[in-house]
């Protein structure tokens, strides 16, 4: 008991406010999270994945059919800066700078440029005004779910008519990147 003792007194108070301060700030970005509403996270997710720099190893299934890529994202002097990278046959590349796109496949060695009006992802296309979303989507939040072990807020779109297909986003709680999106047909049943 005593050597316990000894080291909390030796512990400095800024010890102790570093630690409640990285604790507080935790805890309040938890309440915060819980309070959004599904527009909420899905601004946040945009920002996200158009500020932050990452690499991802993503899989895309349509049609019983997998497709597997490497992203490579970042922010560089302000401009974004994409590179999806296919993994299987055919292979080939997509490179986005700003709202150039350059795509290069192997089979052929041709390469293809293009200018796009619009700066968006190109695995994951978003309105800039997520609001315009209400008119055709309800945004509901579904809880919280772990994929690749990581939480994540589960966020549904669901159509206000027989147009649209539901969509259903998890977003990581601490990055607020997409990690998994399912696109449900009105059976139910997930077409990619």
């Amino acid at each position: 008991m005593r050597r316990f003792d000894r080291v909390m007194r030796n512990l400095c108070p800024a010890s102790f406010t570093f630690i409640f301060a990285i604790f507080y700030a935790g805890t309040a970005g938890a309440l915060e999270s819980q309070s959004q509403t599904g527009i909420d996270w899905l601004n946040s997710m945009h920002h996200a994945v158009s500020d932050l720099n990452y690499q991802a190893n993503v899989s895309y299934i349509k049609d019983q059919q997998v497709d597997s890529f490497k992203l490579f994202h970042a922010r560089i002097d302000g401009v974004e800066r994409e590179r999806l990278v296919s993994m299987n046959s055919p292979l080939r590349e997509v490179v986005r700078t700003g709202s150039n796109i350059s795509r290069y496949a192997q089979e052929t060695q041709q390469v293809v440029v293009e200018t796009r009006p619009s700066e968006h992802s190109l695995l994951l296309s978003l309105p800039d005004d997520l609001s315009a979303l209400e008119r055709v989507y309800h945004v509901n939040l579904m809880g919280r779910e772990y994929v690749a072990g990581l939480q994540t807020q589960v966020v549904a779109l669901e159509p206000r008519d027989g147009f649209r297909y539901s969509r259903i986003l998890w977003i990581d709680v601490s990055t607020r990147l997409p990690l998994k999106l399912d696109v449900i047909n009105e059976e139910g049943q997930s077409v990619e």
